[in-house]
């Protein structure tokens, strides 16, 4: 089912717990639903972001200030799904727009290889002050910036 003009936006913290990575699993199933995504475009973009989930988490425990844990949000747009994973902990791009075009740091491929299997169009990294964000950007058929 297409869906409408309005805005959709989940949020999850997720801590160094297996069984919470079903909880992205579904949030993300559910947006790319109501984004009118197919299934295999849904499942794949589950994965990706599930992928990326638990390398944040690796490096979210390498940070001894706190608790590990990522912070997932996702939100549903007109023209596309954006997954955000925010944590705290050593900056590391593997799932960033650097290694997603260039292959990243060598014996760590496997976020990006799995990124670029799903058709994820644009993967956005930054950090700032100990916060590392990946962005994740789906857009919805037809409906992706003309180049």
């Amino acid at each position: 089912m297409p869906m409408n003009a309005e805005t959709a936006r989940a949020e999850l913290i997720v801590p160094v717990e297996p069984r919470m990575l079903g909880a992205v699993t579904a949030v993300v199933n559910h947006a790319a639903e109501r984004a009118g995504l197919l299934e295999r475009a849904q499942k794949e973009l589950a994965q990706a972001a599930v992928e990326a989930c638990e390398h944040a988490l690796e490096l979210a425990a390498e940070d001894k200030r706190e608790e590990p844990r990522v912070h997932v949000i996702v939100e549903n747009f007109s023209d596309r799904i954006e997954i955000t994973l925010e944590h705290h902990g050593p900056a590391d791009p593997v799932a960033g727009l650097d290694s997603f075009v260039a292959g990243g740091n060598p014996g760590r491929e496997g976020v990006s290889k799995a990124l670029q299997a799903t058709g994820v169009d644009r993967v956005q990294y930054e950090a700032k002050d100990g916060l590392s964000r990946t962005r994740l950007v789906k857009y919805v058929d037809g409906k992706a910036p003309q180049k």
